[in-house]
Formats: structure tokens, sequence, C-alpha cells
């Protein structure tokens, strides 16, 4: 039985990845991925949990460009768990990234993001969501105003009221 996926995927899109999976296999360095990415775990376990600082937040962001400009192009894979680990960590650096400047952005604290620099939350500044899409290439964060019509419904809400 032959499956087909629900949504068209445009082809330069896949090709695109393809090619990154293909020049991803062809490294021959000497960093091992799952090494890369233990490094990367702990800087983000130091800098990017439950206490962050604006310190911290650049901290990880200077180790995630060091990590993707001087080890990234040394990676070795030699096989599919290698490479699998290769895969993972370039997700990782993009989520990190994403992560820390969603945290420079927003200047307060809220729920699980704890800024220790903006530890108090701000409603009269921060009713807002932030959003972060790529354009030309780049990321771009932005922010979404929450609709000043919405107002908390306990039945809505459930058990987060």
């Amino acid at each position: 039985m032959e499956s087909r996926c629900a949504l068209p995927v445009a082809r330069d899109l896949l090709e695109s990845k393809l090619e990154g999976i293909l020049s991803l296999k062809r490294t021959k360095g000497d960093q091992k991925p799952s090494e890369v990415k233990k490094v990367l775990q702990k800087a983000a376990w130091e800098n990017l949990l439950v206490v962050r600082s604006k310190e911290s937040l650049n901290q990880i962001l200077q180790e995630i460009a060091r990590i993707r400009s001087d080890v990234c192009p040394r990676l070795s894979i030699e096989n599919g768990h290698d490479l699998s680990a290769g895969l993972e960590l370039k997700n990782l650096l993009l989520v990190g990234e994403i992560v820390a400047n969603a945290g420079l952005k927003r200047t307060e604290s809220r729920g699980s993001h704890y800024r220790e620099d903006y530890p108090e939350r701000d409603d009269s500044n921060w009713q807002q969501c932030i959003t972060v899409r790529k354009i030309n290439g780049r990321m771009q964060l932005d922010t979404l105003n929450v609709d000043d019509q919405w107002k908390r419904d306990e039945a809505e809400l459930g058990w987060w009221g």
C-alpha cells in the first residue's frame, strides 16, 4: 500500500534539505557530533535554563556562533549514528539561538522565563507574544500584541486559572 504525504512540499525545498544532508555526510574532520552536542548542552544548561540574564543569553549565543564557525566545519561523519547526531546538533544550534534571542527580546520575567536583570512581570509593555521568522535567510524576531478584548475566562483556561 502506497502512502502519500497529506501536504505538498516544494521540490526545491526537498532538494536543498537533501543537499544539506549529503554535505554533512561528506565531512571528515576531527570532531564527533555527539561530543559537540555535549558541549552545547552544557553551555545551554549553564546559560539558558531557569535563571537568565542579558549576560548569560549573550554567552550562549557566542558559544553557538563559535560552534557553528569553528567546530561544525570539522565534524566527522563516519556512519549513520554520526549523521543523525550531526543533524540533531544543527537543529539544537538553531533552537538554542531562537530561545536565546527571544529571551533577550523579552525584558521581563513571565512564567518559566525568568530574567534576573528584569525580575518583575511587565504587563504594561509585554502583553504580547514574540514571533520568529526566517526572512532572506536571517532570523527575524517581532512581537504580536495580545488582543485587548480578550478576557480571562476560567472555563476557557481550565486548570491554568
